[in-house]
Protein backbone atom coordinates (compact mmCIF):
# COMPACT_ATOMS: atom_id res chain seq x y z
CA UNK A 1 0.00 0.00 0.00
CA UNK A 2 1.47 3.61 -1.18
CA UNK A 3 -0.09 6.48 0.61
CA UNK A 4 0.53 9.50 -2.18
CA UNK A 5 -0.37 13.26 -0.77
CA UNK A 6 -2.50 15.27 -3.20
CA UNK A 7 -0.02 18.84 -3.53
CA UNK A 8 -3.38 20.74 -3.77
CA UNK A 9 -3.00 24.64 -4.97
CA UNK A 10 -4.91 27.80 -5.69
CA UNK A 11 -6.03 25.97 -8.75
CA UNK A 12 -8.44 23.58 -6.47
CA UNK A 13 -9.59 26.00 -3.65
CA UNK A 14 -13.30 25.92 -3.27
CA UNK A 15 -15.34 27.63 -6.16
CA UNK A 16 -13.00 26.89 -8.79
CA UNK A 17 -13.54 24.80 -11.57
CA UNK A 18 -17.61 25.01 -10.84
CA UNK A 19 -18.22 24.87 -15.08
CA UNK A 20 -16.96 21.22 -14.77
CA UNK A 21 -19.58 20.08 -12.60
CA UNK A 22 -21.35 16.98 -14.67
CA UNK A 23 -25.48 17.16 -14.63
CA UNK A 24 -26.99 14.50 -11.89
CA UNK A 25 -29.96 13.04 -10.47
CA UNK A 26 -30.18 15.83 -7.60
CA UNK A 27 -27.01 18.96 -6.72
CA UNK A 28 -24.00 16.83 -5.87
CA UNK A 29 -22.50 17.80 -2.67
CA UNK A 30 -19.23 17.93 -3.81
CA UNK A 31 -20.02 20.71 -6.67
CA UNK A 32 -18.35 23.46 -4.08
CA UNK A 33 -15.04 21.87 -4.61
CA UNK A 34 -15.27 20.50 -7.84
CA UNK A 35 -11.72 21.41 -8.37
CA UNK A 36 -9.94 19.46 -6.18
CA UNK A 37 -12.61 16.85 -6.81
CA UNK A 38 -11.63 16.54 -10.46
CA UNK A 39 -8.47 16.63 -9.99
CA UNK A 40 -8.39 13.66 -7.66
CA UNK A 41 -10.33 11.69 -9.87
CA UNK A 42 -7.83 12.37 -12.71
CA UNK A 43 -4.80 11.70 -10.91
CA UNK A 44 -6.61 8.44 -9.58
CA UNK A 45 -6.86 7.58 -12.94
CA UNK A 46 -3.05 8.10 -14.04
CA UNK A 47 -2.29 5.85 -11.08
CA UNK A 48 -4.48 2.81 -13.20
CA UNK A 49 -7.04 2.98 -10.56
CA UNK A 50 -10.92 3.48 -10.98
CA UNK A 51 -11.92 2.95 -7.81
CA UNK A 52 -12.13 5.94 -4.83
CA UNK A 53 -13.45 5.40 -1.72
CA UNK A 54 -14.88 7.93 0.57
CA UNK A 55 -15.37 8.31 4.32
CA UNK A 56 -18.69 9.76 3.22
CA UNK A 57 -21.03 8.71 6.79
CA UNK A 58 -18.46 8.24 9.00
CA UNK A 59 -19.17 10.99 11.23
CA UNK A 60 -22.91 10.70 11.27
CA UNK A 61 -22.24 7.03 12.22
CA UNK A 62 -19.25 6.88 14.37
CA UNK A 63 -19.12 9.86 15.61
CA UNK A 64 -20.84 10.92 18.48
CA UNK A 65 -22.15 14.94 18.36
CA UNK A 66 -23.24 17.60 21.06
CA UNK A 67 -26.76 16.47 20.24
CA UNK A 68 -26.25 12.84 21.91
CA UNK A 69 -26.16 14.95 25.10
CA UNK A 70 -29.74 15.49 24.81
CA UNK A 71 -30.30 11.84 24.03
CA UNK A 72 -28.44 10.71 26.93
CA UNK A 73 -30.58 12.65 29.31
CA UNK A 74 -33.62 11.40 28.05
CA UNK A 75 -32.53 7.73 28.55
CA UNK A 76 -31.68 9.35 32.45
CA UNK A 77 -27.81 9.42 31.95
CA UNK A 78 -27.47 12.88 33.99
CA UNK A 79 -24.33 12.58 34.85
CA UNK A 80 -22.68 11.35 31.85
CA UNK A 81 -24.41 14.49 29.74
CA UNK A 82 -23.42 17.26 32.10
CA UNK A 83 -19.82 15.69 31.63
CA UNK A 84 -19.94 15.32 28.40
CA UNK A 85 -21.74 18.73 27.59
CA UNK A 86 -18.51 20.40 29.66
CA UNK A 87 -16.21 18.53 27.21
CA UNK A 88 -17.82 19.84 24.44
CA UNK A 89 -18.18 23.37 25.38
CA UNK A 90 -14.23 22.85 26.46
CA UNK A 91 -13.57 21.34 22.94
CA UNK A 92 -15.31 24.95 21.15
CA UNK A 93 -13.75 26.76 23.49
CA UNK A 94 -16.94 28.01 24.95
CA UNK A 95 -19.62 27.79 27.57
CA UNK A 96 -21.68 25.07 28.27
CA UNK A 97 -24.81 27.62 28.44
CA UNK A 98 -23.75 28.48 24.81
CA UNK A 99 -23.39 24.72 23.65
CA UNK A 100 -26.66 24.12 25.59
CA UNK A 101 -28.51 27.11 23.64
CA UNK A 102 -27.10 26.00 20.03
CA UNK A 103 -28.61 22.68 20.77
CA UNK A 104 -32.41 23.98 21.64
CA UNK A 105 -32.04 26.31 18.55
CA UNK A 106 -31.23 23.13 16.17
CA UNK A 107 -33.88 22.47 14.11
CA UNK A 108 -35.21 25.79 14.13
CA UNK A 109 -32.63 27.87 11.46
CA UNK A 110 -34.42 30.84 10.02
CA UNK A 111 -35.30 30.97 6.62
CA UNK A 112 -32.57 32.49 4.62
CA UNK A 113 -33.78 35.99 3.50
CA UNK A 114 -32.08 35.54 0.13
CA UNK A 115 -35.46 33.08 -0.53
CA UNK A 116 -37.99 34.46 -2.14
CA UNK A 117 -41.52 34.01 -1.03
CA UNK A 118 -42.14 31.50 -3.95
CA UNK A 119 -39.14 29.32 -2.53
CA UNK A 120 -40.74 29.73 1.07
CA UNK A 121 -44.01 28.67 0.18
CA UNK A 122 -42.22 25.98 -1.80
CA UNK A 123 -40.64 24.83 1.54
CA UNK A 124 -43.23 24.80 3.84
CA UNK A 125 -45.34 22.44 1.42
CA UNK A 126 -43.32 19.74 2.69
CA UNK A 127 -42.62 17.84 5.82
CA UNK A 128 -39.78 18.85 7.36
CA UNK A 129 -37.91 16.98 10.66
CA UNK A 130 -38.61 18.27 14.44
CA UNK A 131 -35.72 18.01 17.03
CA UNK A 132 -37.78 15.63 18.49
CA UNK A 133 -36.55 13.25 16.11
CA UNK A 134 -33.25 13.64 17.72
CA UNK A 135 -34.65 11.72 20.91
CA UNK A 136 -37.64 9.64 19.64
CA UNK A 137 -36.53 8.33 16.05
CA UNK A 138 -32.85 7.40 15.25
CA UNK A 139 -30.56 10.02 15.44
CA UNK A 140 -28.14 8.62 13.08
CA UNK A 141 -30.80 7.06 10.64
CA UNK A 142 -31.94 10.17 10.17
CA UNK A 143 -28.41 11.81 9.55
CA UNK A 144 -27.44 8.71 6.79
CA UNK A 145 -30.59 8.92 5.14
CA UNK A 146 -30.00 12.12 3.62
CA UNK A 147 -25.96 11.44 2.88
CA UNK A 148 -27.12 8.21 1.47
CA UNK A 149 -29.29 9.72 -0.94
CA UNK A 150 -26.99 12.77 -2.10
CA UNK A 151 -23.98 10.31 -2.48
CA UNK A 152 -25.58 8.56 -5.07
CA UNK A 153 -25.49 12.55 -6.76
CA UNK A 154 -21.68 12.22 -6.03
CA UNK A 155 -20.89 8.90 -7.44
CA UNK A 156 -22.45 10.23 -10.57
CA UNK A 157 -20.30 13.35 -10.24
CA UNK A 158 -17.00 10.71 -9.84
CA UNK A 159 -18.78 8.13 -13.01
CA UNK A 160 -18.52 11.45 -15.47
CA UNK A 161 -15.08 11.22 -14.86
CA UNK A 162 -14.12 7.84 -15.60
CA UNK A 163 -14.49 6.80 -11.44
CA UNK A 164 -16.37 4.50 -9.92
CA UNK A 165 -17.43 6.02 -6.20
CA UNK A 166 -17.81 3.96 -3.39
CA UNK A 167 -19.24 4.82 0.37
CA UNK A 168 -18.67 1.98 2.72
CA UNK A 169 -20.13 3.78 5.57
CA UNK A 170 -23.31 3.73 3.69
CA UNK A 171 -23.14 0.10 3.54
CA UNK A 172 -25.83 -2.05 5.44
CA UNK A 173 -23.88 -4.30 7.02
CA UNK A 174 -21.41 -1.53 8.71
CA UNK A 175 -24.62 0.70 9.69
CA UNK A 176 -26.55 -2.35 11.48
CA UNK A 177 -22.86 -3.40 13.27
CA UNK A 178 -22.60 0.53 14.21
CA UNK A 179 -26.02 0.94 15.63
CA UNK A 180 -25.64 -2.27 17.81
CA UNK A 181 -23.64 -0.02 20.57
CA UNK A 182 -25.56 1.85 23.21
CA UNK A 183 -25.89 5.45 22.64
CA UNK A 184 -23.46 5.64 25.71
CA UNK A 185 -20.72 3.77 24.00
CA UNK A 186 -20.68 5.70 20.91
CA UNK A 187 -17.95 7.65 22.14
CA UNK A 188 -17.39 11.46 23.78
CA UNK A 189 -15.15 14.43 23.60
CA UNK A 190 -12.57 12.50 25.16
CA UNK A 191 -12.94 9.51 22.55
CA UNK A 192 -13.14 9.87 18.84
CA UNK A 193 -15.17 7.57 16.70
CA UNK A 194 -13.68 4.23 19.02
CA UNK A 195 -15.29 1.69 17.21
CA UNK A 196 -13.70 2.78 14.15
CA UNK A 197 -10.23 2.91 16.12
CA UNK A 198 -10.66 -0.75 17.57
CA UNK A 199 -11.67 -1.94 14.61
CA UNK A 200 -9.06 -1.09 12.73
CA UNK A 201 -6.33 -0.87 15.45
CA UNK A 202 -3.61 -3.19 13.29
CA UNK A 203 -4.23 -0.94 10.15
CA UNK A 204 -4.18 2.77 11.76
CA UNK A 205 -1.02 4.57 12.76
CA UNK A 206 -0.91 5.67 15.97
CA UNK A 207 -0.98 9.05 15.58
CA UNK A 208 -4.30 8.75 13.55
CA UNK A 209 -5.83 6.12 16.45
CA UNK A 210 -5.18 8.86 19.11
CA UNK A 211 -6.87 11.48 17.20
CA UNK A 212 -9.39 13.54 19.72
CA UNK A 213 -10.72 16.28 17.01
CA UNK A 214 -11.29 17.03 13.70
CA UNK A 215 -9.98 19.93 11.31
CA UNK A 216 -12.44 22.16 9.79
CA UNK A 217 -12.59 23.71 6.09
CA UNK A 218 -13.92 27.21 6.61
CA UNK A 219 -10.43 29.10 6.06
CA UNK A 220 -10.36 27.25 2.38
CA UNK A 221 -14.22 28.22 1.76
CA UNK A 222 -13.17 31.99 2.63
CA UNK A 223 -10.22 31.76 1.16
CA UNK A 224 -11.73 29.96 -1.89
CA UNK A 225 -14.76 32.47 -2.07
CA UNK A 226 -12.61 35.16 -1.66
CA UNK A 227 -10.66 34.17 -5.13
CA UNK A 228 -13.77 33.50 -7.26
CA UNK A 229 -16.13 35.98 -5.55
CA UNK A 230 -16.84 37.56 -9.47
CA UNK A 231 -17.46 34.84 -11.05
CA UNK A 232 -19.71 33.12 -8.32
CA UNK A 233 -21.91 36.14 -7.94
CA UNK A 234 -22.32 36.46 -12.07
CA UNK A 235 -24.07 33.16 -11.70
CA UNK A 236 -26.60 34.74 -9.08
CA UNK A 237 -28.66 36.01 -12.15
CA UNK A 238 -29.05 32.88 -13.70
CA UNK A 239 -31.01 29.67 -13.47
CA UNK A 240 -32.47 30.09 -9.63
CA UNK A 241 -33.51 33.78 -9.94
CA UNK A 242 -35.37 33.20 -13.68
CA UNK A 243 -37.31 30.61 -11.90
CA UNK A 244 -37.93 33.15 -8.93
CA UNK A 245 -36.20 31.40 -6.14
CA UNK A 246 -33.45 33.33 -5.06
CA UNK A 247 -33.04 37.45 -4.71
CA UNK A 248 -29.83 37.95 -6.66
CA UNK A 249 -29.15 41.11 -4.63
CA UNK A 250 -29.37 39.68 -1.03
CA UNK A 251 -26.96 36.26 -1.59
CA UNK A 252 -24.25 38.54 -3.25
CA UNK A 253 -24.29 40.52 -0.41
CA UNK A 254 -23.82 37.51 1.72
CA UNK A 255 -21.42 36.21 -0.57
CA UNK A 256 -19.39 39.63 -0.23
CA UNK A 257 -19.80 39.32 3.69
CA UNK A 258 -18.32 35.78 3.73
CA UNK A 259 -15.19 36.38 1.49
CA UNK A 260 -13.83 38.81 3.79
CA UNK A 261 -14.07 35.71 6.26
CA UNK A 262 -16.63 36.81 8.77
CA UNK A 263 -18.67 33.96 10.19
CA UNK A 264 -20.90 32.42 7.43
CA UNK A 265 -23.85 29.82 7.31
CA UNK A 266 -22.22 27.53 4.92
CA UNK A 267 -24.91 25.10 5.17
CA UNK A 268 -27.41 27.42 4.01
CA UNK A 269 -25.38 29.64 1.49
CA UNK A 270 -23.35 26.88 -0.54
CA UNK A 271 -26.39 24.79 -1.39
CA UNK A 272 -27.79 27.80 -3.27
CA UNK A 273 -24.85 27.67 -5.39
CA UNK A 274 -24.90 24.12 -5.74
CA UNK A 275 -28.79 24.14 -7.47
CA UNK A 276 -27.53 27.27 -9.44
CA UNK A 277 -24.99 24.84 -11.31
CA UNK A 278 -26.89 21.74 -10.79
CA UNK A 279 -29.82 23.71 -13.07
CA UNK A 280 -26.96 24.90 -15.32
CA UNK A 281 -25.92 21.43 -16.00
CA UNK A 282 -29.30 19.76 -16.44
CA UNK A 283 -30.33 22.50 -18.91
CA UNK A 284 -27.42 22.15 -20.91
CA UNK A 285 -27.38 18.09 -20.80
CA UNK A 286 -29.13 16.69 -23.23
CA UNK A 287 -32.60 15.16 -22.54
CA UNK A 288 -32.93 11.68 -22.09
CA UNK A 289 -33.88 9.70 -25.48
CA UNK A 290 -36.26 6.93 -24.65
CA UNK A 291 -36.49 3.85 -26.87
CA UNK A 292 -39.08 1.10 -26.61
CA UNK A 293 -36.63 -2.12 -26.55
CA UNK A 294 -37.64 -5.02 -28.83
CA UNK A 295 -38.41 -7.55 -26.51
CA UNK A 296 -40.68 -5.25 -24.88
CA UNK A 297 -42.90 -4.96 -28.07
CA UNK A 298 -42.91 -8.46 -28.81
CA UNK A 299 -44.24 -8.68 -25.05
CA UNK A 300 -47.03 -6.44 -25.85
CA UNK A 301 -48.12 -8.12 -28.74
Amino acid sequence: MSHTLLPLGEAELPYGGLARVPATDEPAPSTITAARHVFAYERIRTTGSTLHMTGDGGDALLMQSPEFTLRLAARGSVLRALRDLHGWAKLDRTSPVRVLRRLAQSGHEPCPHWLTQKARDMALSKPARGPGDLLHGDAELLSLCGIGRTAHADAQFASAFGVRLESPFLDRAVVEAALTFRVGDRGSPWSYKPQLVEAMRDLLPEVIAQRRTKGGTDADHHLGLRAHLGEVSALLDGWLAGHGLIDPQAIRAELRAAATGRETPWGLLEPVISAEMWGRAVKANPPPSWVRSSTRRKAER
